[in-house]
């Protein structure tokens, strides 16, 4: 198996935080958007790719 590097960027806004993995060459990987609760990220929105 090649090892790549893959880079994680995450924007986060009031409402809600887009999450992705991208490849070096700049291809998106994954890609979640996760909405905020009062006390911040929610669980159940987290991790789902």
């Amino acid at each position: 198996m090649k090892r790549t590097r893959k880079h994680v960027a995450l924007d986060v806004h009031q409402a809600t935080t887009l999450a992705s993995v991208r490849e070096d060459s700049g291809r998106v990987i994954a890609q979640t958007i996760a909405p905020m609760g009062a006390g911040g990220a929610r669980p159940d929105g987290i991790g789902h790719f």
